[in-house]
């Protein structure tokens, strides 16, 4: 999304990156057959050879209408997961533990809600 620190702001720092109601940017783990994940495959590719005839249409539209356009960055994937490890799963972010309320200086430790 940024190549480097001496390139131009990216999408996310313009803003541009959420910046539309309808921007698309999600993923999931899926856990598939080899039938499945040939068929993602195949959803994934069909989807990818559109591309280029919606820009075609577009293009039209824009002539038609003087529209300039935007630029919309698209992008897919679909990867096998890295086996999951002991190594892994001790990296694994534990849950965050409750943070202990800070009380007023001088203030009373109560044993609960209501206590006196």
């Amino acid at each position: 999304m940024r190549t480097s620190s001496s390139s131009p702001p990216g999408p996310i720092e313009t803003g541009t990156f959420i910046g539309r109601n309808d921007f698309v940017f999600t993923w999931d783990e899926a856990n598939l057959d080899e039938i499945g994940w040939r068929k993602l495959g195949e959803m994934l590719r069909l989807v990818w050879k559109k591309v280029p005839s919606l820009e075609e249409e577009s293009d039209v539209r824009k002539e038609q209408t003087g529209d300039e356009g935007m630029t919309a960055i698209v992008g897919l994937a679909a990867y096998e997961a890295a086996p999951e490890t002991e190594t892994s799963k001790e990296a694994a972010p534990k849950p965050a533990r409750k943070k202990k309320r800070a009380r007023a200086k001088g203030a009373k430790r109560t044993k609960g809600k209501g206590a006196k």
